[in-house]
């Protein structure tokens, strides 16, 4: 999952995109407003958010074909080269491509250790609101870091993320990590340690608290009768 503080672009990438720049003013081509706002962001070497990365990463994927091209291997006519290697400089050049490449690999390595994480004992079913209540993602246990039973961990600063994002994004449950919505996240609070020492709150476990709504009685049902003792959150997209 993308960190709090976001993705810091390299100097070679804030080189690259500087020399995009100045191709695309000297020549009158290549990129889009897109492609030059996201130039000028990494000349700065402006954080980027985990969605930036997966747009770069989806740019350099869809474009690598155009490195075949005659026009990007011999230039244009006018001697100036192709709008396509101009574009391809405004996300980062090849550094922009390997670094997005590297960077969607670590964001979904951490967003499929949520998934898997995500089932974690229910606390209490509230039939009354039709609500169930419990951790969606555990991350300390008595002060030490949880292992779920697949042997992953979520860090504090990680569950804080993934938490941020899930509910702006989705706040879906699903059944088994699979299929189509089963219920609606109501409610969800992350319980870190630091956020449950400035409430003056002792609870043995940190993580994630989450309250959701089952869409049918029949998924209602079996979490009161004990058949399912855990929740399946979805929505942490891969992009």
């Amino acid at each position: 999952m993308p960190k709090s503080e976001g993705y810091k672009p390299s100097q070679a990438m804030a080189s690259n995109a500087a020399r995009g720049l100045e191709l695309r003013e000297k020549w009158g081509r290549g990129g889009t407003a897109i492609g030059v706002a996201r130039a000028r962001d990494l000349k700065r070497r402006a954080t980027l958010s985990r969605d930036t990365v997966a747009r770069m990463h989806s740019f350099f994927s869809r474009h690598a074909v155009d490195k075949d091209s005659k026009a990007w291997k011999q230039g244009m006519p006018d001697g100036g080269p192709s709008a396509g290697k101009i574009a391809w400089l405004l996300w980062g050049g090849d550094s922009g491509r390997s670094w997005a490449a590297a960077r969607m690999k670590e964001i979904r390595k951490q967003e499929e250790q949520i998934r898997k994480s995500s089932e974690v004992t229910v606390a209490k079913v509230n039939d009354e609101l039709g609500l169930v209540f419990g951790y969606a993602i555990v991350c300390k246990k008595d002060g030490e870091a949880y292992y779920d039973l697949h042997g992953d961990h979520i860090p504090e600063d990680t569950m804080l993320e993934a938490a941020a994002e899930f509910m702006e994004r989705s706040r879906t449950a699903l059944e088994m990590h699979k299929g189509e919505r089963k219920g609606t996240i109501v409610f969800a609070f992350p319980l870190t340690s630091e956020v449950a020492k400035s409430l003056d709150i002792e609870a043995p476990k940190t993580g994630l608290l989450i309250a959701m709504r089952p869409d049918s009685e029949e998924i209602l049902a079996k979490f009161r009768n004990g058949e399912y003792t855990g929740f399946s959150i979805g929505g942490v997209s891969l992009g």
